[in-house]
């Protein structure tokens, strides 16, 4: 839907949750020296300004990101959650440096910043404003990058490759790559993107046995029935083709569903990862406790299931 914009949204629980776990899946791709191919089917602007009138009207990313960092601060919640700090450092330090500036990263920016010369970044986006936001975001240079980026070319930084049309027609079109993830996140505004994103993926993945297929999705209580079909289409499919468990559920809610006032709001979301990397889900294990303990103390609840 050509209306959504998520610059009211940047930086809240769900893209905590999203970017912390896109994080982990990039730094497993990048152990192996050979380059791989992100693709991103709804990217946004890049970046946001967390000074924006429009993300100050909202303030998600008060209970969101600032929260968040405002815990590692607190000495003894860094203690507590040692080893789940240290897998999220790249994040986490990404995050510090943007909110510097006041911005705060979006998956494009993130994967532009862990991305090594030879790997490939991706880009669809149909929101004429936003689309003209990522151009213009992409062409700067990242504000933290790796020592990779020294010998790289084009400037220093990698330049990703930036589509003007639907990330599901172009994930229907592609020739997969040898080694890549793909991330969809739609706005979930229109029904419809829960079947697309179905219907497309289980498609994908016949093609690109290897491919790790990573999807966000809301928790509402007005849409639970779409996205519950949606995840199941995805999960039978990969359990009818697939002997062990390929399919990994994180989800992280932040507030009790009966404490709402409107059906819409969102108290939740996940993140359904399709050919998980090896040990991601133990490493879901140490970092959730400590998203739900940094977001929702005492309120929301995390969870982590293998199919």
């Amino acid at each position: 839907m050509l209306s959504y914009e998520h610059i009211y949204h940047a930086g809240n629980h769900a893209d905590i949750l999203k970017h912390a776990v896109y994080t982990l899946i990039l730094q497993h791709l990048k152990k192996k020296p050979a380059p791989f191919s992100v693709i991103d089917t709804h990217a946004g602007s890049g970046f946001y300004a967390l000074t924006d009138e429009r993300a100050l009207k909202t303030a998600e990313a008060e209970s969101g990101i600032q929260r968040l960092l405002s815990c590692l601060e607190d000495e003894s919640f860094c203690k507590t959650y040692e080893k789940a700090l240290e897998l999220l450092k790249p994040y986490l330090d990404l995050c510090r440096q943007y909110k510097k500036s006041g911005l705060y990263a979006g998956s494009p920016e993130i994967a532009r910043c862990q991305l090594r010369a030879g790997d490939e970044l991706i880009l669809t986006e149909l929101h004429p404003q936003a689309v003209s936001s990522l151009k213009a975001n992409m062409k700067g240079k990242p504000l933290i990058c790796d020592e990779s980026w020294k010998t790289s070319e084009r400037e220093g930084f990698l330049k990703p490759h930036i589509h003007t049309r639907s990330g599901f027609e172009l994930l229907s079109s592609m020739h997969p790559p040898k080694r890549g993830l793909v991330l969809v996140d739609p706005s979930y505004e229109e029904l419809s993107d829960f079947d697309d994103t179905a219907q497309t993926l289980s498609l994908l993945n016949e093609r690109w046995k290897g491919g790790i297929l990573a999807v966000w999705y809301p928790i509402t209580t007005s849409k639970e029935l779409p996205c519950n079909r949606m995840k199941q289409t995805l999960i039978s499919a990969m359990q009818s083709r697939a002997q062990e468990e390929r399919v990994l559920d994180i989800q992280l809610t932040v507030r009790n569903p009966e404490s709402l006032e409107g059906k819409a709001a969102l108290y939740g979301s996940g993140m359904l990862i399709i050919n998980f990397p090896y040990l991601l889900d133990t490493q879901a294990e140490k970092i959730m406790p400590m998203l739900s303990e940094a977001l929702s103390p005492g309120q929301g609840s995390a969870s982590i299931r293998r199919y």
